[in-house]
C-alpha cells in the first residue's frame, strides 16, 4: 500500500506532463499546416488582383487612346460645323436680300 499511496501520484503527475507535452507538440504542428494554408489562399489572393489591377491598367491605356482619337475627332467635326454655319449664314443673307 506504501508503493501506491507514494509513487502513484507521482506516476500518474509523469503521465499528464507527457500527454500535455504531446498535445502542445501536436497542436502546434495543426497550427503550423493551418498558417501554411492561409499564406498559400493569400498569395492566390494576390496574385489575383495583381492580374486585375494590370488588366485595369491596360483597359486604361486603350480607353485613353479612344478618348484622343475622340478628341480628334470632335475638333475635326467642330470645325467643320463652324465652316458650315458661316455657309449658312452666307446663303441666309443672300436669301434675304432677294426677298
Amino acid at each position: 500500500m506504501t508503493f501506491l499511496h507514494d509513487w502513484l501520484p507521482i506516476v500518474i503527475s509523469v503521465f499528464a506532463l507527457m500527454f500535455t507535452g504531446m498535445n502542445f507538440v501536436r497542436a502546434s504542428r495543426k497550427d503550423t499546416g493551418s498558417i501554411a494554408m492561409e499564406r498559400a489562399t493569400m498569395i492566390a489572393d494576390l496574385r489575383y488582383i495583381r492580374e486585375a489591377v494590370e488588366d485595369m491598367k491596360v483597359d486604361s491605356k486603350v480607353l485613353r487612346e479612344d478618348l484622343r482619337s475622340m478628341d480628334i475627332r470632335l475638333t475635326a467635326v467642330e470645325s467643320s460645323v463652324s465652316s458650315a454655319h458661316k455657309r449658312l449664314d452666307a446663303v441666309m443673307k443672300t436669301i434675304r436680300e432677294e426677298v
